[in-house]
């Protein structure tokens, strides 16, 4: 390696990235980084004798730090990354910039329109900001299902309130599945009921087109009883209370028992565009990125988002391969190990350049799944 004497500096880097043009990072990572290379199998699929459709979430998140050129508030943000994320293979296919955060829906349509390599079974699936008739009706024209949340925006209160009315009173009529995860410092129960779209007591023009499947999700979060220590007062401990949430989901998946099991798993990948938001946020320091050069934020983000797919991918063949300095009995306790966190893999890579460029190599020769 060069004496750091030799080296670039920060801001010339910042310079030649401000002077690439916004829109020449998005072709170049379609062609070389959009195609998932590998599929992770680290979610618990309670149907394992099974075969499921790999869900993609559409979600868009502003870059805090940044701002608009010209514009006295720094609450106008210089743009808003907008992706479609294979939640299945943690892969990143397609990303776009919009100037506003409800520009969300075009943004996806139009990566859709454009070609992004979403596979052809695929579940596209979306919070309720993007719960619109056009974005519905677009993906019901290609042939393409969809899970979304629903809320009372957007026109949708009056199928939000016939949901709640149809499950508030049939609840023994509807598929029902039940899971408790304990995460960190607490204990989620989930309550899953799902019920066919045809019995809502409801006229045509307020459902949305192709409307088959509704769902509820009753979760309720209990604290750990390692933190009740925290609320003690005057010698006695408070316990804090359970809280509940309510979640309402409408699908175009047929209701069957098949398809049933796969919106169960579908909700439970869903989650998992939002640590891409994360990861991008921590181990990538996106938000934390202040600039206000169109050029140079879709550089960053470009760069960030091929990044962030080679990662992964060396992510899951470095916990394989022994770096986790954890020693298996076979290869199937390998296999279902703990992956390495992403700040760790990064770390690795940055103190052995060549394992970096090992693995760059070896992800853009293999061939996609």
């Amino acid at each position: 390696m060069p004496s750091p004497k030799y080296m670039i500096s920060a801001e010339t880097v910042r310079f030649i990235l401000k002077l690439i043009p916004n829109d020449a990072f998005e072709p170049f990572f379609k062609q070389y980084f959009s195609f998932p290379k590998h599929i992770q199998q680290d979610l618990e699929n309670m149907f394992s004798d099974e075969e499921f459709r790999p869900l993609c979430g559409c979600d868009g998140e502003e870059t805090r730090a940044s701002f608009r050129r010209g514009c006295l508030s720094r609450k106008k943000k210089a743009g808003n990354r907008v992706s479609i994320y294979n939640c299945s293979a943690r892969c990143v296919i397609d990303y776009d910039i919009v100037a506003k955060k409800n520009n969300e829906t075009k943004a996806i349509m139009k990566m859709i329109a454009n070609g992004a390599s979403i596979h052809n079974d695929a579940i596209i699936c979306a919070d309720a900001i993007n719960a619109r008739a056009s974005l519905i009706e677009f993906l019901n024209e290609r042939n393409i299902d969809w899970l979304f949340s629903l809320k009372t925006n957007l026109g949708n209160g009056k199928l939000y309130d016939a949901m709640e009315q149809y499950f508030e009173s049939n609840k023994d009529d509807c598929f029902k599945e039940y899971k408790v995860n304990k995460t960190g410092n607490r204990i989620e129960e989930r309550e899953i009921l799902i019920a066919p779209a045809d019995k809502l007591a409801l006229a045509k023009d307020n459902l949305q087109p192709e409307l088959k499947s509704i769902i509820k999700i009753v979760k309720t979060t209990h604290p750990h009883l390692r933190d009740d220590n925290k609320n003690i007062a005057d010698g006695v401990i408070k316990p804090r209370k359970p809280t509940t949430t309510v979640l309402y989901y409408i699908s175009s998946l047929e209701y069957n028992e098949h398809n049933c099991n796969q919106l169960v798993l579908s909700l439970q990948e869903r989650w998992l565009y939002e640590t891409q938001h994360y990861i991008l946020d921590t181990a990538f320091l996106q938000d934390k990125q202040q600039v206000c050069d169109d050029n140079h934020l879709a550089s960053i983000i470009g760069l960030n988002s091929m990044t962030l797919n080679v990662l992964t991918y060396a992510r899951e063949k470095m916990s394989k391969s022994g770096h986790t300095n954890v020693k298996h009995r076979n290869a199937e306790t390998a296999a279902s190990a703990r992956l390495l966190s992403y700040k760790a893999t990064m770390q690795r890579m940055k103190s052995c350049i060549t394992l970096a460029f090992q693995y760059l190599f070896e992800y853009l020769t293999e061939e996609p799944k």
